[in-house]
């Protein structure tokens, strides 16, 4: 958080940090036009919300839509129930895969050819405005833009104007249409253009060597002092 103490003791402000080094992505050309696919890393806990996003992609084919969207769901959780239930209701069995929990290899083989990866969506039912959370390092390494309900601490000011899609902090569906325009504009460039701005962004904001600095820099002080 950003708060300067908590219970009265004086804090170190920093944010959730990844090895860069470790991570690699693909830079192999994705047809936007032809399908759009996102992805969704997570726990599948309330907060994550991606009801919204299943719900507006439903918006989207009731009103005509013609663009394939593919929202890849990886993980398992609490939640996985109502959205594999919402599927079935809309008929959204070719849009929405069920991954359940990956890792390693197989994890990394579902990451490509991706266009964004999602962000949670819904933590505003816990009270909370911002948060920390370790998939958006993720996507950002593997230089993928991001949909989220807040701003992503996994870029800068000036990324998350170019990178992040924010939709509301609050219970309505996803704008699939604002998502496409969104996406399209993006991918006007080269796709190995936007990843590696997109990593480059993330790597100065989140990199372990980065959010470890306070804290290391802390230390230092204390053993002078």
């Amino acid at each position: 958080s950003n708060d300067v103490e908590i219970f009265g003791i004086p804090t170190i402000n920093t944010i959730n940090g990844i090895d860069f080094g470790s991570i690699s992505y693909d830079d192999e050309k994705i047809d936007t036009d032809k399908c759009i696919n996102l992805i969704a890393v997570s726990a599948m806990f309330r907060v994550h919300g991606y009801e919204r996003l299943i719900e507006g992609m439903h918006d989207y084919y009731s009103c005509g839509g013609s663009r394939m969207i593919i929202l890849k769901l990886v993980g398992e959780g609490d939640e996985c129930e109502k959205y594999k239930e919402l599927v079935t209701k809309y008929g959204l069995h070719d849009n929405v895969i069920f991954y359940g929990a990956k890792f390693g290899k197989e994890l990394q083989d579902i990451y490509r050819g991706n266009a964004v990866g999602i962000n949670s969506l819904a933590i505003h039912r816990q009270g909370l405005s911002s948060e920390s959370t370790l998939k958006t390092k993720e996507y950002a390494a593997k230089g993928l833009p991001v949909l989220s309900s807040s701003y992503v601490d996994s870029f800068s000011p000036e990324g998350n104007k170019r990178y992040v899609l924010q939709i509301p902090p609050d219970e309505t569906n996803v704008d699939i249409e604002k998502m496409i325009l969104f996406v399209d504009s993006l991918y006007s460039q080269e796709i190995s253009e936007v990843r590696k701005l997109i990593r480059e962004d993330g790597m100065k904001t989140c990199d372990i060597s980065i959010t470890m600095k306070p804290i290391i820099d802390f230390y230092k002080r204390k053993c002078k002092g």
